[in-house]
């Protein structure tokens, strides 16, 4: 994260933490600021509103990003990749998405709840036919990996 988007962090992280709400992650890109936020009870449009005029009012206070741009606060959805470790903790008990570089159980595309993260794997009880199992995967095996829905 590049020295911007950390003071931005650091200034809006209490104004999430007074909402009630986490910062999943910060973007800026093409003259846009982009902030997804998420919550175990989940994100609706009055709560995006509210958070976005704090943010709005802190950022135009203390003036870090000197040109023009946009500020979008959203919901990181239900579908959202899991990148850092901090996303990993969140979602624990979540079911997601992962797609490994090595095969797990034969597969290299698995589906089930997180259980467990740690600092170089996370724990995944996935099911296979009838049988359940938790296997670990290891956090340098994995390309890439999303939360999804469980249908």
């Amino acid at each position: 994260m590049d020295k911007l988007l950390e003071k931005i962090q650091s200034l809006i992280s209490p104004i999430c933490e007074k909402h009630k709400v986490s910062l999943y992650s910060i973007e800026y890109k093409d003259k846009k600021l982009t902030i997804l936020i998420d919550s175990k009870e989940g994100i609706d449009l009055d709560k995006c509103v509210e958070v976005s005029g704090d943010v709005s009012s802190k950022l135009d206070e203390v003036d870090l990003i000197k040109e023009e741009y946009t500020l979008e606060v959203a919901s990181a959805g239900v579908e959202r990749p899991l990148v850092s470790l901090d996303q990993f903790k969140s979602s624990i008990d979540q079911y997601i998405l992962v797609h490994t570089s090595k095969l797990y159980e034969g597969y290299d595309e698995l589906v089930g709840y997180l259980r467990k993260v740690s600092d170089t794997f996370i724990s995944l009880e996935i099911k296979i036919k009838t049988r359940k199992l938790v296997i670990d995967i290891y956090l340098e095996d994995i390309i890439d990996s999303f939360t999804t829905v469980n249908i």
